[in-house]
């Protein structure tokens, strides 16, 4: 490696680390921005509530129309996206497709009241699904399985 190509590297890694520990001696803790597209205002209060719970998150809004679910994507660029897949007025399949092509990376979780919507949930290849009604223990594993790494 030539002489530049080693001060960029040492220089790299010195950014890293200081802001590595800047964050950790600060206390800072790294959020995810979430969103929840629920045509169903009493689910999707139902699962807020519980999310709450998870300091990690951090709320953005809760959406009915697939439209106002789109715009706000595209403002509040959130990290999860929890969608509905059993109700019609919102196109969850339609709005999974919007969202892949303007960020590939974002979370997507469907949640349904149908077993057989996580057969659907999987094909599209989102990143899991949630059973309605949802229990406070399910949520906590899949969240420490998906989340919690991101912690650290």
């Amino acid at each position: 490696m030539n002489p530049i190509g080693q001060f960029l590297f040492r220089f790299h890694l010195g950014l890293m680390f200081y802001y590595r520990n800047k964050v950790a001696n600060r206390e800072v803790k790294l959020r995810m921005k979430y969103i929840i597209a629920d045509p169903d205002e009493k689910t999707g209060n139902d699962l807020k509530k519980i999310l709450d719970g998870y300091k990690i998150l951090d709320f953005k809004g809760s959406f009915k129309i697939l439209e106002i679910a789109e715009k706000n994507i595209r403002k509040e660029r959130p990290d999860i996206v929890f969608i509905r897949t059993d109700k019609i007025e919102l196109n969850a399949f339609k709005l999974t497709n919007l969202i892949r092509e303007l960020n590939p990376f974002l979370k997507i979780i469907f949640t349904g009241s149908q077993v057989q919507d996580a057969v659907e949930a999987f094909e599209c290849e989102v990143d899991g699904f949630l059973l309605i009604p949802f229990h406070d223990e399910k949520i906590r594993n899949f969240m420490v399985k998906n989340f919690e790494k991101r912690k650290s």
